[in-house]
């Protein structure tokens, strides 16, 4: 049986642009196209990660360029359109479980509709943030190891 993890908006940022934990985001790609992982993400992560790279560029100074967010966002896209190595899921049906863990855990929906999915898909969630990464012990249909911290 396929594991299966879900990425939050950080794990896809990493998948485009080099940071601390790309690498192991990138083996997850390897191995999802070579059939040994199902990857997920939700449809939010594409706008949060979109909004992530127009800050990159806006910083002052800029570690991005604006080209360089164009490309980004094209390596995002291809992921989940062109070789759908990672399957983008509607937020809708995760959202009334992903208020419950965030009043249960005190983190913003924001992170807990990933946690949700997570959990709704039996999936290991795949994270650059702590606090995300130390609710999946909670929530127990998520499978071990729970979560991948980045």
């Amino acid at each position: 049986m396929l594991q299966r993890h879900i990425f939050d908006t950080s794990a896809l940022v990493k998948a485009v642009l080099p940071e601390a934990g790309s690498d192991r985001v990138h083996a997850l790609l390897n191995d999802a196209l070579a059939g040994q992982a199902e990857l997920l993400t939700l449809e939010l992560a594409l706008v949060e990660a979109t909004n992530v790279l127009w800050k990159r560029v806006g910083r002052r100074p800029p570690d991005l360029a604006p080209d360089g967010a164009v490309q980004a966002l094209d390596g995002l896209l291809e992921l989940v359109r062109g070789t759908r190595v990672v399957t983008a899921l509607s937020t809708k049906e995760f959202l009334n479980h992903a208020l419950e863990i965030a009043l249960v855990s005190c983190i913003p929906v924001y992170d807990s509709i990933f946690l949700s999915a997570a959990e709704g898909r039996a999936a290991v969630i795949v994270t650059g943030d702590r606090g995300q990464a130390s609710v999946p012990q909670l929530l127990p249909l998520i499978p071990p190891p729970g979560a991948v911290l980045l």
